[in-house]
């Protein structure tokens, strides 16, 4: 009986161990502060604040979108809050940052807007 307690014991402590994955780096605002060009159109470029999103093609100028946005983890929830109104819900998508910190996906922002293809970022400037 008490080597059926022990296994228990350690099945319970190792199920509720984590581990972190330090290849991974922790997503920090400061991090994603800055410019950043779509690499699948290098014309949508995302102009990230510490209080929101501003989202221009950079050939015309236009449109000038704009998002609120809150991070919890590895997940952002955005708001359309631009010029133009659109039927655009609040939606949360996964947000990650490669391991030098130089390209950002947010998986499933293309859903949100179609005109933009991808959802891969590279950073060109920390503004």
């Amino acid at each position: 009986m008490r080597n059926y307690i022990l296994i228990v014991v350690f099945i319970l402590v190792f199920c509720g161990c984590k581990t972190q994955d330090n290849n991974i780096p922790q997503l920090q605002l400061n991090d994603l502060i800055g410019i950043w060009v779509n690499q699948s159109d290098s014309n949508d470029t995302l102009f990230w604040s510490d209080s929101s999103i501003k989202r221009i093609d950079t050939i015309t100028m236009q449109p000038k979108h704009s998002y609120s946005f809150s991070i919890d983890g590895s997940t952002i929830r955005i708001k359309y809050t631009g010029e133009y109104y659109i039927g655009a819900t609040e939606q949360t998508y996964g947000i990650s940052l490669n391991s030098d910190k130089s390209a950002l996906l947010i998986d499933g922002l293309h859903e949100y807007f179609p005109e933009y293809p991808g959802d891969e970022f590279i950073k060109i400037s920390n503004q």
